[in-house]
């Protein structure tokens, strides 16, 4: 048993889960700048989680107000994975459109909060 058990201890960093972390975001708007603070990272990544995703069609009335660049760390062996959004926001929402993910919404406190997060 306790044979079986050490294996396993020993194995599970080569067969483990992968965890995919959000390491880094770009954006550029008014402003351009980088997010590399976990607590910001996380809350932005729960944002995103939050979001409904749909694969309708999105036809922008205004040109984007923010696009970013989440980086996705699955392996430490790897590079990043890359995902591009477009932003827009508005006075009660703010509308995601993700190049994968389709198009999204965000209700006015979660709008605001993502706002003063990627200014």
């Amino acid at each position: 048993m306790y044979k079986s058990l050490l294996i396993c201890l020993l194995l599970l960093p080569l067969f483990g889960c992968n965890q995919t972390e959000l390491v880094r975001i770009d954006y550029e708007g008014n402003a351009a700048g980088m997010i590399t603070e976990s607590h910001q990272l996380n809350e932005v990544a729960d944002l995103f989680e939050s979001i409904e995703w749909t694969t309708s069609d999105f036809k922008a009335t205004k040109p984007y107000d923010i696009q970013a660049t989440l980086f996705y760390l699955e392996n430490p062996n790897m590079p990043e994975r890359l995902k591009a959004y477009q932003i827009w926001f508005y006075e009660k929402e703010a509308q995601v459109v993700g190049e994968k993910a389709g198009y999204g919404v965000l209700d006015e406190k979660q709008a605001e909060r993502l706002r003063q997060l990627l200014k």
